[in-house]
């Protein structure tokens, strides 16, 4: 009997030494804390996921909801300015995806971006920002800022991008900055010099 719970304690003792060696560095209370701070990002991270869940319900529920062609007004009212600006060189402009893709001239033939002059190019920006200006002002108070954008195109094209700079500057506030005198005087509006 005597050496049977000999034997006990002794397989004991080794379990106990077995136990002892794979306890973790840490104590109770360090793993308690391990698990609050544990618990709390879960519940951080489990909120963040739950608002960007909903934030995707919705925005798939707006664009279910979206006009297909939202940007329709956009587009006319780009081909308009870009039209209007190049003294009616182009007679259409092929969107695709909302973007310009060409620019087609009176007789038929087609320009990409790529091959448009430096002028033409100005002109076709200046278009893009007025469309752009316009279309996330309205119902909206803001203004629009321009550097020179007049700079490359020639005399002609200089004189109707004016004109709708000018009509533009009837509904809200352009900043035009210039280097030149006679695109001042060509806007027609007040004037500050800066000298530097």
């Amino acid at each position: 009997n005597d050496r049977k719970i000999q034997e006990e304690i002794s397989s004991l003792n080794e379990q106990k030494i077995t136990i002892e060696s794979q306890k973790p560095d840490q104590s109770s209370e360090e793993l308690n804390m391990q698990l609050g701070e544990s618990e709390q990002n879960f519940q951080r991270i489990l909120l963040n996921g739950k608002a960007i869940a909903h934030i995707k319900e919705k925005a798939i529920d707006l664009l279910g909801k979206m006009d297909i062609k939202t940007y329709e007004g956009f587009q006319k009212k780009f081909v308009k300015y870009f039209i209007h600006m190049s003294g009616n060189s182009f007679s259409r402009v092929e969107m695709e995806h909302d973007i310009p893709k060409k620019l087609i001239k009176g007789d038929g033939s087609e320009l990409t971006y790529n091959l448009l002059s430096f002028g033409t190019i100005d002109t076709f920006s200046l278009a893009l920002r007025l469309t752009m200006a316009e279309y996330f002002l309205r119902n909206k108070s803001g203004f629009l800022i321009l550097d020179d954008p007049l700079v490359d195109m020639d005399l002609g094209r200089q004189a109707l991008a004016a004109e709708q700079i000018k009509e533009f500057a009837k509904h809200k506030q352009v900043i035009f900055l210039t280097c030149h005198p006679q695109t001042a005087k060509m806007l027609n509006g007040k004037c500050i010099k800066m000298d530097l």
